[in-house]
């Protein structure tokens, strides 16, 4: 979390790492916060085709500004950083992962 250089504003960044098999899927995004402004969910990220979770992280968002604060009238969201990797871990036999390794960041 950084400062905010205004009262109200937040900037939160949540990263984790999960073991699929012998593979692991890491990700994390950033998103930015100021309840001094009428609410918008404004999501900067480009994602691939195939998968756009904007909506998904929308309704999570909501749903959680609801429970904290009662209603969704203020404070306005914006979706920046998003970092999604799935990589195949170095194999000590000389076998090859089967699995693909793909990198996206936006």
């Amino acid at each position: 979390m950084s400062q905010a250089k205004h009262p109200g504003q937040v900037e939160i960044t949540f990263s984790y790492t999960r073991h699929v098999g012998p593979r692991y899927v890491h990700g994390g995004l950033t998103l930015q916060f100021d309840s001094l402004r009428p609410y918008a969910f404004v999501s900067r990220a480009q994602w691939p085709a195939a998968d756009n979770y904007d909506t998904s992280i929308r309704e999570a968002v909501e749903q959680v500004l609801q429970e904290r604060q009662g209603h969704t009238q203020s404070t306005l969201v914006v979706l920046g950083r998003v970092l999604i990797t799935r990589r195949c871990p170095v194999l000590r036999a000389k076998r090859k992962c089967s699995a693909r390794s793909e990198h996206y960041r936006f």
